[in-house]
């Protein structure tokens, strides 16, 4: 149980990978590509501030969750929800959190309505690998 963030994706989503390191939260490398069922969220839509605020353009966005098969690939982050900071691994990587990395505006390029947040959900145990 937890996130994962798919390879591909990583590049766009550097500077809150960096943020989810600086908290010290895990993050595990995949080390073998494996279909898995997630919960992923369709984004319908994208409010943001007109004005900045610390830096940063703040950002919410609503949508819903639906059910689908994923391939991983090798290389791909997971952030297990079975760790001493799970609560704000939580808090940060929900799209829809109040002060997580869609709010605060690290993840703009790679949100948008009718495209698929970059990280999902897995919501049972998972055969997975890690480096």
């Amino acid at each position: 149980k937890g996130w994962l963030i798919p390879k591909n994706a990583e590049p766009r989503l550097s500077a809150a990978i960096d943020r989810l390191r600086w908290h010290g939260i895990t993050i595990q490398e995949v080390a073998a590509a494996v279909q898995l069922p997630v919960e992923r969220f369709s984004v319908s839509e994208v409010a943001k501030q007109p004005r900045g605020f610390q830096g940063r353009t703040e950002a919410r966005v609503r949508g819903g969750y639906d059910r689908a098969q994923l391939s991983v690939p090798v290389g791909s982050l997971f952030i297990p929800a079975n760790q001493r900071l799970a609560r704000l691994a939580f808090y940060l990587l929900e799209p829809e959190s109040d002060d997580g990395l869609v709010a605060w505006g690290l993840i703009d390029d790679t949100i948008g309505a009718g495209r698929t947040y970059p990280i999902y959900r897995l919501t049972g145990a998972v055969p997975l690998k890690f480096k």
